[in-house]
């Protein structure tokens, strides 16, 4: 049995910041084999804050690496313009059934209203799960 992990920019950044490995610490709160997936928005946020010469910047240059151990999900082209990756996140885990990895607050609030399940950092090193599939 596998479980599909969605993971956001800024969970894709806590390796960095953290000193976390977050793929390996999903993997032991699942329980089972994960698979981890994220969107192109996604990667054209953290490319986009990559150019940046800030501390965020250097980070997010970095946590583009970590995107080589998720699987790049497919979404419809015209359903992708003009919307941000938060929107696109809630729309596509609700309706392929997939838990999604974020720090981001009001994501997770979202995500929750949703009964979708959510990942989250805990503090500064635990990662934990909130809600679950029936």
């Amino acid at each position: 049995m596998s479980s599909t992990v969605l993971l956001d920019s800024n969970f894709l950044i806590l390796p960095v910041s953290h000193k976390i490995d977050v793929f390996r610490e999903i993997e032991n709160l699942l329980c089972m084999n994960v698979v981890f997936v994220t969107i192109q928005p996604v990667i054209n946020e953290l490319k986009r804050l990559s150019k940046k010469p800030t501390k965020l910047g250097k980070k997010a240059s970095f946590a583009l690496k970590y995107v080589s151990k998720c699987n790049i999900l497919e979404l419809d082209s015209k359903n992708i313009s003009n919307r941000n990756a938060d929107d696109l996140i809630l729309e596509f885990s609700k309706s392929k059934k997939i838990i999604v990895a974020t720090t981001d607050i009001n994501l997770k609030k979202r995500l929750r209203e949703m009964s979708v399940p959510v990942i989250y950092l805990r503090g500064r090193s635990q990662i934990k799960l909130d809600g679950y599939f029936e």
